[in-house]
């Protein structure tokens, strides 16, 4: 269930019918949930998204960027 919902911001997110501080505050609060098991198919994508959270929060990359990344993290999840 949590899956799905990640999955859905995820996507909301990308359509731009999610801010990224919506996205955020979703996301951060259950992020020990979405670690719970690490090799998982949510902790990948909840890997992704800390990840570029964090890049972006060092200025490395752009919005655009964790767009990107976002989106090849969900495309590896449906290729897998």
């Amino acid at each position: 269930m949590l899956e799905a919902e990640l999955r859905k911001n995820l996507e909301l997110y990308l359509a731009r019918k999610l801010t990224l501080r919506q996205l955020e505050e979703w996301a951060v609060p259950r992020l020990p949930m979405l670690f719970a098991s690490p090799e998982s198919s949510v902790a990948k994508l909840a890997s992704a998204l800390e990840l570029g959270l964090a890049e972006m929060g060092s200025k490395a990359h752009t919005e655009k960027e964790l767009r990107q990344l976002l989106r090849e993290a969900l495309a590896q999840q449906v290729a897998a």
